[in-house]
């Protein structure tokens, strides 16, 4: 649930922005001999940048080369990972290794952060019960905002110019479901429309003002731009379908493909390496990193400076925020809007929670309702925290849904309902090699 990957391209030239110090280089790596097989590497962390400034969470690409004195960028990657030790396949006659440190929260092409792998208790006392232990094995990556409007038009039009979607009434189809509103009759709040005569999707700028909220009362004067603002009144199936989009866009393998009946068993999420929703434990874990923070961005009660909700009496914006409009309210890892703005998908069914540990859970074989995470911006502090979990239908793609409620929060009424954040775990890609084995276990570049 939570990637929003394109960077919106601005017409204007910005001043460049202050570079961060690159992480200390690795500087005793170690190679040993597990099996005839295998082989393991080992070094020390890496805590602090070249200007000595603290990091928080760093992640190390392991890179092989067949000669020494290589640039990761003339090697072949083998993995990612959080800790500093990594197993290898012996798969050559040559094993150069060289271990690059990343900071997690880096400038990626689609403003992607990492989450490591790790151990958490999920779920909280009088919150979400019981509580629980969740294992997530690998490293994988999730959008640092939602996903804005501009972005799901962009693949919205791709979409549609390759034949993948239809316009029905007030609704955008793929496989016969509904997957996005554009139009409502009276209601002028609805941000991506369509153009039949041009086949385009285009945004709209709404000016519904309900005398409390719409973007008509919270932007006025004409000064509403949607562009950045998250995607609404989506369903299930429209989060879904655009992570294929996206996947598709990029050359890598879809996981949804509308076969909504396999997932998430067959089609398990932990081993897809497209784009699709964050899985509920998935979500949570990089949200309350990595100290079972109440809220993303610590203890400290919510107000209209952290987050984009309704404070008790009265609405922060009575609208969207723009994607990370909220910096103070960011997680540790650097993630925008865990908390407020609009409810976030996220891949799994919905069920109660059971008291055993558990590794990498995928969620419910089956249900009728889909997981929401993270409150919005018409709801109060009772949906903010990391640990609050609600639920709606897949199809509901309407911009008034009724959410069926917690133990911590009345149902109501809110417009709109969910976006998303885009998640994937990079592929490990097949090593080559045949039967001969190595010479030797390798040296170090």
């Amino acid at each position: 649930m939570k990637h929003a990957l394109y960077l919106l391209a601005l017409s204007a030239i910005a001043s460049q922005p202050t570079l961060a110090a690159p992480p200390l280089p690795v500087t005793d790596l170690q190679i040993q001999l597990v099996d005839s097989v295998h082989i393991q590497l080992n070094w020390s962390p890496v805590s602090q940048d070249t200007l000595g400034n603290p990091l928080d969470c760093v992640y190390y690409d392991v890179h092989q080369s067949q000669t020494p004195n290589f640039l990761p960028s003339e090697a072949t990657w083998i993995d990612s990972t959080s800790t500093t030790t990594l197993t290898d396949s012996l798969a050559g006659e040559l094993g150069f290794y060289r271990v690059q440190v990343q900071s997690c929260v880096e400038s990626f092409p689609h403003d992607i952060v990492r989450i490591p792998a790790g151990q958490f208790m999920m779920g909280q006392a009088g919150v979400a019960t019981p509580e629980h232990e969740v294992t997530l094995t690998n490293d994988f990556l999730l959008g640092r905002t939602e996903v804005t409007n501009a972005q799901y038009l962009e693949a919205l039009n791709w979409a549609k110019a390759q034949g993948l979607v239809s316009v029905g009434g007030d609704y955008v189809q793929q496989y016969n479901v509904n997957l996005l509103r554009i139009n409502q009759s009276g209601f002028d709040r609805y941000e991506i429309r369509y153009n039949a005569g041009t086949q385009q999707f285009y945004l709209h700028a709404g000016t519904y003002d309900a005398g409390s909220w719409g973007p008509g009362e919270a932007y006025p004067g004409g000064n509403y731009d949607p562009a950045n603002h998250p995607v609404k009144s989506v369903s299930w199936y429209g989060a879904a379908c655009y992570c294929d989009w996206r996947s598709q866009m990029e050359n890598l393998p879809r996981y949804y493909e509308g076969q909504w009946g396999q997932i998430p068993n067959p089609r398990n999420p932990y081993t897809a390496t497209g784009y699709r929703l964050p899985t509920e434990a998935e979500w949570e874990f990089a949200a309350q990193h990595d100290d079972e923070r109440t809220y993303p961005w610590g203890p400290t009660s919510p107000t209209c400076t952290l987050a984009n909700f309704y404070n008790s009496s009265y609405y922060c914006v009575g609208w969207t925020s723009p994607v990370g409009a909220h910096p103070a309210g960011a997680s540790s890892l650097g993630l925008q809007d865990m908390a407020g703005n609009v409810w976030e998908w996220c891949n799994d069914w919905y069920t109660s929670y059971s008291a055993g540990a558990v590794s990498d859970p995928p969620g419910p074989a089956s249900g009728s309702s889909r997981v929401v995470r993270g409150g919005s911006w018409v709801h109060g502090a009772a949906g903010l925290p990391c640990a609050l979990r609600l639920f709606n239908a897949p199809a509901r793609a309407t911009s008034t849904a009724s959410v069926s409620a917690g133990p911590s929060l009345n149902p109501m009424n809110f417009y709109p309902f969910t976006l998303w954040r885009a998640c994937f775990r990079p592929a490990r890609p097949e090593r080559s090699g045949g039967e001969v084995g190595w010479k030797h276990a390798g040296g170090i570049a």
